[in-house]
């Protein structure tokens, strides 16, 4: 734990951080944190690629999510591009 500078600035205890232990995290470990979680999740994330763990085989099916979302996204592309026609028979 960081002790509060005691210049006029602001101290820890103004943070809004405080841990559920009564530690008390300024600014700059909130941020350093967060850097280091994402370094964290990217290297994790590269190593599962580079293990070979993920399957991109072009022979497996697309999942059922996928077939919607391109689906719903390919429908709404056409309906945005497409003019307004009238059918005559009516």
């Amino acid at each position: 734990m960081r002790q509060g500078s005691g210049l006029g600035g602001s101290s820890l205890t103004d943070s809004p951080f405080v841990g559920l232990i009564g530690w008390k995290v300024g600014d700059e470990d909130f941020a350093a944190g967060f850097a280091a979680a994402t370094l964290l999740l990217m290297l994790g994330v590269l190593g599962y690629l580079r293990l070979g763990l993920a399957d991109v085989r072009a022979d497996v099916p697309p999942s059922w999510a996928v077939t919607h979302l391109f689906s719903a996204g390919v429908h709404a592309s056409i309906r945005r591009t497409t003019p307004d026609y009238k059918t005559r028979c009516q």
